[in-house]
């Protein structure tokens, strides 16, 4: 009877080990400068409106990319003949234009609110947020931030 407990225990650690992490590749994977633009450019894109390009900038540690002047977009809808209209469309336009297929574009500089780093600087704090400072002045060891 033992031998059979025995083989049931040699079984289940064969599983236990087959569900062990196993790596995919033991190649480390090696991406360039120019990849890693790329892909934090295309992210820029499609989040857009949304809180991820923030941290992708901490993440990656990018000064240079804070402090660059904010621009807008000012899109403008024009008929066939490329004159701009400044109506709004509301649907079928009068039967005059059933969807809107020219636009022309005019980029502009954000500057009101300015960023606190357009004028001060980025500094190298804001890559880590501070820690509450009741839970700092606990006493169990929890050291502030660098900065904060």
């Amino acid at each position: 009877m033992s031998s059979r407990i025995e083989q049931i225990i040699e079984e289940i650690e064969e599983y236990v080990d087959s569900c062990k992490y196993q790596p995919l590749s033991t190649t480390k994977i090696v991406v360039n400068k120019e990849e890693i633009e790329e892909l934090l450019r295309e992210r820029a894109c499609e989040l857009g409106m949304e809180d991820a390009r923030f941290f992708d900038l901490i993440r990656y540690k990018r000064a240079d990319v804070f402090e660059k002047q904010l621009h807008g977009l000012f899109i403008y809808r024009l008929d066939d003949n490329g004159v701009r209209r400044d109506l709004p469309w509301r649907g079928n336009d009068e039967g005059k234009m059933a969807y809107p297929t020219h636009f022309e574009y005019e980029k502009f500089e954000l500057n009101n609110p300015t960023r606190y780093w357009w004028t001060n600087g980025f500094d190298p704090k804001w890559y880590l947020s501070p820690f509450p400072s009741t839970e700092v002045n606990k006493g169990y060891g929890l050291v502030q931030n660098p900065g904060w």
